[in-house]
């Protein structure tokens, strides 16, 4: 089992299978959300065999909220900001996760995984980035797949471990980056994180010793804020 902060996780399952997969592309469909579209795969890997400079094909979703199937509100705006055609890392680093897990199709050719996927808070948007480092990224119109709300383990965070779990895996994405333009993109966007982060610690936080946890974990993620800008 690999625990992520502190708490057992399903990794070690999930790196066993993807290190296990032989075939030419890998699909991911968490076992609370689930795909509407018999030819989905056949889609996405039709693009992909026509697009060798692609590394990812995904698709739009609808969400699963209170039972009732509502428009994407969680990606599709963030999708709304990319602007550049095709899609690159810069952009899945500027605009942070564009797409739900199970609406990805990529290339079965990432060998080993690195360190950093191992101990990501959230796994799936680190997966996106590795993957993203070797194409392009493409989306089809098509509405595939649900992505249930409130079910799974990050939406049934508090917004104070949401926020902390961001911040901590911006970190382990600054670390797995070595291109320059890379780093300065998601440096920036870790600084607005970590002050995010800062101001729902100061509104929320109570005098208890739970605050002095937190307060400690802030000055903790500041040094490691300061680490990372040093870097060369």
């Amino acid at each position: 089992v690999i625990y992520i902060q502190g708490k057992p996780t399903g990794r070690y399952n999930l790196l066993n299978s993807l290190n296990a997969a032989k075939g030419k592309y890998i699909a991911l469909c968490d076992g609370d959300d689930y795909w509407t579209d018999p030819l989905k795969i056949q889609k996405q890997v039709d693009f992909l065999e026509a697009n060798p400079d692609h590394s990812i094909c995904f698709h739009r979703a609808m969400l699963e909220q209170n039972g009732q199937l509502v428009p994407d509100s969680i990606t599709e705006p963030r999708f709304d900001l990319v602007t550049e055609r095709p899609i690159s890392i810069s952009s899945l680093l500027e605009h942070g996760n564009i797409m739900h897990t199970n609406t990805v199709v990529f290339r079965n050719g990432q060998r080993p995984y690195p360190v950093e996927f191992m101990s990501a808070a959230i796994g799936d948007y680190m997966l996106h980035v590795v993957n993203a480092s070797n194409g392009y990224i493409h989306r089809l119109d098509d509405v595939m797949s649900v992505y249930r709300v409130g079910v799974g383990i990050f939406s049934t965070k508090s917004e104070m471990d949401t926020h902390h779990a961001i911040v901590v895996n911006q970190a382990h994405v600054l670390s797995l980056l070595t291109k320059e333009e890379h780093r300065m993109i998601a440096l920036a966007k870790f600084d607005r994180s970590l002050n995010t982060y800062i101001k729902v610690i100061e509104q929320n936080a109570t005098e208890d010793s739970n605050l002095l946890k937190r307060k400690s974990g802030r000055d903790i993620l500041r040094l490691l804020f300061k680490k990372i800008t040093s870097k060369k």
